[in-house]
């Protein structure tokens, strides 16, 4: 994690590819259900996770990402009307916003979030103690074998195809759903101390400070390898077809440990991360070759 000022993108140029129709997700009588969608264009150039955003100029003019927070008018209604919900207290916009681009280039799946926050809480000290969920985080959550299991126990245990990858600002991810961890240890939370694995699973958090705003950005980049870990639990991710998906983003504010949080799909009340019928898709885009 690292703190810095806002500086000045340097354009790069990509050969990218917008996605096109993914193959079919649900069966004929979930098809009835609105599920919020992101397309995942194809670049020909790997991108890096380091800090410099200039490779991501030209996938975020295409228009594909996410944009979630409270009132943004894709609120989640019902089991049949998916999309943002909050949980606990999250204020508004100036709260707590999240902003979401993927990309993939065949060999792994890219990530850039932009996260506004009005209180950025680190909690450097409590890092071996804390939940990472406790913590201002971003969790991102892939269904690979799109099945719509509800309310699974101990989902990185109990359902195959199953994937989270909660990071928080200080690089926490104590007790999330990932086995792409250090700990070496398969279809289990990662342990207090863990990283990600930095080869099947890349993450860095750069956190901005805007005092003009009085405000926090926190940048996430992060890579994952759309083959997989052998032996975990995701399982392959093919381009050209799409996949079950969410976005969480966590708030800690004022010294509070998970004072609320925003889900990108859900139903307006339910803490979906274990209800993968509740996700919405995720559209990769076919390679240009094939």
């Amino acid at each position: 994690m690292r703190v810095r000022s806002k500086r000045l993108l340097v354009f790069c140029f990509l050969l990218v590819f917008r996605t096109g129709q993914g193959t079919p997700l649900f069966s004929q009588d979930q098809k009835t259900v609105r599920r919020p969608e992101i397309n995942v264009p194809y670049v020909s150039k790997p991108l890096t996770v380091d800090g410099d955003l200039s490779d991501w100029t030209a996938i975020k003019t295409l228009g594909e990402g996410i944009t979630f927070y409270r009132g943004d008018g894709h609120e989640g209604t019902s089991p049949a009307n998916l999309g943002t919900t909050i949980r606990l207290e999250v204020d508004n916009k100036d709260d707590l916003s999240c902003s979401l681009w993927m990309a993939h280039d065949g060999t792994y799946l890219y990530v850039l979030a932009e996260v506004s926050d009005d209180d950025w809480e680190p909690f450097d000290r409590e890092n071996r103690d804390n939940m990472c969920y406790q913590e201002d985080m971003l969790r991102l959550m892939i269904n690979s074998t799109n099945a719509q299991e509800a309310d699974i126990k101990e989902p990185i245990e109990n359902q195959p195809g199953y994937e989270g990858f909660g990071f928080s600002t200080d690089g926490n991810i104590y007790g999330d759903w990932s086995d792409f961890n250090s700990s070496g240890i398969p279809k289990k939370r990662p342990p207090k101390g863990s990283t990600p694995d930095g080869a099947y699973w890349k993450a860095e958090c750069t956190v901005i400070s805007l005092p003009s705003k009085n405000r926090y950005l926190y940048v996430y980049e992060e890579r994952i390898a759309l083959d997989g870990w052998p032996g975990r639990n995701m399982e392959k991710l093919i381009p050209g077809k799409s996949y079950g998906f969410n976005a969480e983003v966590c708030d800690a504010d004022n010294g509070t440990k998970l004072q609320g949080y925003i889900l990108w799909s859900s139903d307006g009340t339910t803490s979906s991360f274990n209800f993968l019928n509740l996700w919405g898709v995720m559209n990769l885009a076919p390679l240009p070759y094939e």
